[in-house]
Order: structure tokens, then C-alpha cells, then sequence
């Protein structure tokens, strides 16, 4: 619906990083659809706590002045570590689907577009 790109396209310009942009608006658009089929803001939540908990982690690992010319395995230092942010958010986004799927059961709404 138009509230849900209108409020996506503000989660996007929020974020005050241009860079930011395309991804906050495509989450958003995410996280508005996933309230209007569940009605539940602790889905949202989920799902922005997640991307949180990524960038989170990446960040943690990254030194920004050593990473221009790196790759993105280099720059979280080495592949183990890439793959277990990897593994990481791909638990953690199976963690999010499972709950909103319980959500999705409860809601009147079902799967409906």
C-alpha cells in the first residue's frame, strides 16, 4: 500500500547516510509488509534487531582505514570469520522467518498480498 512505501522511503532517508539509503527503504518496505500481514510490532522488531546485529558485528571486525583495498573476507579478517558472520546471520534470519511464520499462522490476514 502507499503507506508502506511512503514510511520506507522515510525509514530509508532516516538513516542520514546516503549510502544507507537503498537498504533502510528496502527494509522498510520488508518490515511494513510484515506488519500489515502479522499486526505485530515484535516481528518488526525481530527483523530490525537482526540488521542491527549484523552491521553490529561487521563493524567490529572492520578497521575502516586497512579495509580500501580489501576484500570483504579480508577485511573481517580472514575467511573463518567471514564464514561465521555468514552462518550467523543465516541462523539468525531462520530464527526471524520461523517466528514470523508462527506470527503469519495467528494473523487473520494469513499470506494474502
Amino acid at each position: 500500500t502507499k503507506a508502506i512505501v511512503v514510511s520506507s522511503l522515510l525509514f530509508g532517508v532516516i538513516h542520514l547516510n546516503p549510502a544507507q539509503f537503498v537498504g533502510g527503504a528496502l527494509v522498510g518496505g520488508f518490515m511494513g509488509w510484515v506488519y500489515f500481514h502479522t499486526r505485530s510490532v515484535l516481528a518488526t522488531i525481530l527483523i530490525h534487531a537482526s540488521f542491527n546485529l549484523t552491521a553490529f558485528a561487521e563493524s567490529y571486525f572492520i578497521d575502516v582505514e586497512e579495509a580500501i583495498d580489501m576484500s570483504y573476507a579480508e577485511i573481517l579478517g580472514g575467511m573463518t570469520n567471514y564464514v561465521l558472520l555468514i552462518c550467523g546471520s543465516i541462523i539468525l534470519t531462520l530464527g526471524c522467518v520461523f517466528l514470523l511464520h508462527k506470527e503469519f499462522e495467528k494473523s487473520p490476514l494469513g499470506l494474502q498480498a
